[in-house]
């Protein structure tokens, strides 16, 4: 805004059947560029009163909240002593819950991910099986309790694990809490204050506009020579919810980012300040082998890293998305490719160097 400027690209094919264009409108699945969408509807409920921070688990849910036949302190279990209980929501927005992700770590039993389950039900079995399951969230939570409560990444508070799970209950006490699914919450607090008509959470809601472009997952980048698969239909894909599930375009992201960082989108001035209470990354976490090390590190369903040569504020997702703020530029830029290998990253580095050249 600083230099009067926005630009909108749409290039290649949105739907290879009809073969329609890709255009700047065409809604994305974001992955977890929705974990800071989560968050901002978290961080609004905090400013309403509905529970704190620093409120732990133990207070917030009852143990019917979980499904039978576990308890709330049944969510981590470190060394034998059931401490799930002790989980705070600010723990859960910073990765710091001690909690194992339900989607990419490697189950104990198996020493495969569920990614990893769903490829393979790809690859053997034409995505018949695992790969078309539609879950609920009670489904997923019974699921991470079932493979990895007895074995916990660390004490609640003590180290950094990016964990989808965090955000899985953050999702269940915002719909507690705020006594509305999770769709009607991110409308409540986010979309209509904010004029947004085409997001919704892929498989849990009918699209309100249309269906996101179609997207693709590069099997060589995980070392199989299966070519590029066509996940666009995979319903496995609503494994992620909370902290994965929002399915929009390129401006209804800089709209949400822009309301961040000008902190018109929160009631109080500080809350934005809360969020950007980075927590140091003090080490690489592996996601099927590759090693992810974040740059500076992370806050409230907020990420902070260098790109290029700049700071940025933001996140990025597993589908080829990244949603990111230069603070130095007062600039934002978005990037949603629909290929799961892409790197977004050297992507909008390299839209770094343009704009350094044109001397923005």
């Amino acid at each position: 805004p600083d230099e009067d400027f926005l630009y909108q690209q749409g290039f290649g094919t949105a739907d290879p059947d009809t073969g329609a264009a890709m255009t700047a409108d065409h809604p994305y699945r974001l992955a977890s560029i929705s974990k800071t969408f989560t968050a901002a509807v978290v961080l609004r409920m905090v400013e309403e009163g509905h529970f704190q921070l620093d409120d732990n688990l133990g207070l917030l849910l009852q143990n019917d909240d979980v499904p039978a036949p576990y308890a709330v302190n049944d969510l981590l279990v470190l060394n034998g002593t059931p401490r799930g209980s002790e989980i705070t929501v600010r723990q859960l927005l910073s990765h710091r819950s001690g909690l194992m992700d339900y989607i990419f770590d490697k189950q104990p039993n198996t020493e495969t991910s569920y990614l990893d389950d769903v490829l393979v039900d790809v690859l053997t079995n034409n995505g018949n099986g695992l790969a078309q399951k539609l879950w609920t969230p009670t489904e997923l939570l019974s699921f991470y309790l079932n493979t990895w409560r007895t074995q916990p990444a660390s004490t609640p508070g003590q180290g950094y694990h990016y964990s989808d799970t965090n955000f899985l209950l953050l999702g269940l006490l915002i719909e507690k809490y705020a006594d509305m699914t999770l769709g009607q919450a991110y409308r409540s607090y986010i979309f209509d204050p904010l004029q947004i008509a085409e997001a919704y959470i892929g498989w849990y809601e009918e699209a309100p506009v249309s269906e996101p472009a179609h997207h693709y997952l590069d099997t060589t980048a995980y070392g199989l020579d299966s070519g590029n698969l066509d996940v666009t239909d995979l319903q496995g894909s609503s494994v992620d919810w909370a902290g994965g599930g929002l399915v929009m375009n390129l401006e209804s992201q800089r709209k949400f980012l822009r309301a961040l960082v000008d902190n018109t989108l929160f009631t109080q001035s500080e809350t934005f300040t809360l969020m950007r209470t980075w927590v140091s990354v003090d080490e690489s976490d592996s996601v099927d082998g590759a090693q992810l090390i974040e740059a500076h590190g992370y806050g409230l369903g907020l990420d902070r890293e260098t790109i290029g040569n700049y700071d940025t504020w933001g996140h990025d997702g597993f589908w080829g998305t990244q949603m990111v703020y230069v603070p130095t530029k007062n600039a934002i830029v978005v990037v949603t490719a629909n290929q799961a290998a892409a790197d977004t990253e050297a992507f909008i580095a390299s839209i770094f160097e343009v704009l350094d050249e044109a001397n923005w």
